[in-house]
């Protein structure tokens, strides 16, 4: 999943100055742009408690299935996501499930839950001795 993380703006400390210049003074300001990994984090966090909060009752592998099987694989042009740096269409291995979409993830549909007993099945299903499902669900 993606989420927006390229000239985010974003709350930002005055007493860190933003822009430094040559002379005595030093630009300071409650806000600024910012292009970080890390911008996208607070994106992803706000549409699961804005999902958690519309449907209190969902678990938490509902609201990751509500914000994965909507989440948008095109731009707001109608094309393919294309890669920023290249200018070349992007595969799932680059986006995974899609560019985050809140306003869809309200309503999604089709959603998938799973509780712990869910998880031992499914790992069941794939033969792992003892050892192995000890390791995976301790």
């Amino acid at each position: 999943m993606i989420a927006p993380g390229d000239q985010v703006l974003a709350a930002f400390s005055p007493l860190v100055p933003i822009i430094g210049t040559r002379s005595i003074y030093v630009l300071t300001s409650n806000y600024t742009l910012l292009s970080v990994t890390s911008i996208s984090t607070p994106h992803v966090a706000g549409v699961i408690v804005l999902l958690k909060v519309v449907h209190p009752q969902w678990s938490p592998a509902t609201i990751r299935s509500a914000m994965m099987t909507i989440a948008d694989t095109i731009d707001n042009n109608g094309t393919t996501l294309r890669n920023q740096k290249t200018d070349l269409p992007v595969t799932p291995l680059d986006y995974g499930e899609g560019h985050v979409n809140p306003n869809k993830a309200l309503n999604p549909g089709l959603i998938y839950n799973i509780d712990w007993q869910g998880y031992v099945d499914f790992l069941c299903d794939f033969s792992y001795n003892d050892t192995e499902m000890r390791a995976i669900l301790r």
